[in-house]
């Protein structure tokens, strides 16, 4: 099966904690969702709740990593590429579509906070099955989302993204004691993309790619205390530049929470 992934990249609203939004999800949103799932014929869905590690940020993605601010929680739901269309456009979809962006707006600022289709492109992974950032756990997600460069523009930053860039990472994984990296790619399909801004009501650009890195923590540390691993890290930065705006592009850490 093709599958497809809807992206949600949220902020707050003003007068809510990001605590309060995580808790309002987890004790009100999710069971919506559940209860909704089969009629946006959902696969799965999870929730990646963002963590605050200052000193491995600016470690890992230069001085100032921290600036532009980073999103607060990823909403990511995976559906059936091939019948994602004809489902999110049928009433009892754009129902269930509505029902949740209302109860969103009770903590989130849908406004701020973009969201997209994207196909999911798992580059490395070190080890048997899927490595995942539970909360407590041993293992860290990174987020980095970026927008292209208008001087490369969408298509030349999407091919040195899968290509050289992807190549790079794969190469220097076991410096930086990655143990998963996952590229995933905005597939501005015109059939759906439409439903990422009108349902929510969105007006901040999606991402042209978000990269997903996982570590266990220790693994992190380790590395980046190694030359190989500052380099490796340098490496990544600067392969991203060629094609990416880093200066528009907030990049930040989270555990997830795999909800069915």
């Amino acid at each position: 099966m093709n599958q497809v992934k809807f992206l949600t990249a949220c902020r707050p609203m003003p007068h809510v904690s990001r605590f309060e939004m995580h808790r309002y999800w987890d004790e009100h949103h999710l069971p919506l969702s559940l209860r909704v799932r089969r009629a946006l014929d959902l696969l799965h869905k999870e929730h990646a709740y963002t963590v605050e590690d200052y000193l491995l940020h600016d470690e890992l993605w230069g001085d100032g990593a921290e600036d532009p601010v980073g999103y607060d929680q990823v909403g990511v739901h995976w559906l059936n590429a091939d019948t994602a269309p004809a489902t999110l456009t049928s009433p009892p979809a754009q129902q269930a579509m509505r029902k949740l962006g209302v109860d969103e707006k009770h903590m989130t600022d849908l406004t701020r906070s973009p969201s997209w289709f994207a196909t999911e492109h798992v580059v490395y992974e070190r080890g048997p099955g899927r490595t995942v950032a539970l909360p407590g756990g041993p293992y860290l997600k990174f987020y980095s989302g970026w927008y292209a460069r208008t001087d490369v523009g969408r298509d030349g930053a999407h091919a040195a993204y899968r290509g050289e860039h992807g190549s790079l990472i794969t190469s220097l994984a076991t410096d930086l004691g990655l143990a998963r990296y996952v590229q995933n790619v905005n597939i501005y399909d015109p059939t759906i993309e439409h439903l990422s801004k009108t349902v929510r009501g969105t007006v901040a650009d999606a991402f042209d790619g978000l990269d997903e890195f996982v570590w266990l923590r220790d693994d992190l540390i380790r590395a980046l205390d190694t030359p190989e691993g500052k380099q490796a890290a340098k490496a990544i930065r600067e392969s991203q530049n060629t094609f990416a705006d880093r200066a528009t592009s907030p990049s930040w850490f989270s555990v997830e929470r795999i909800l069915y």
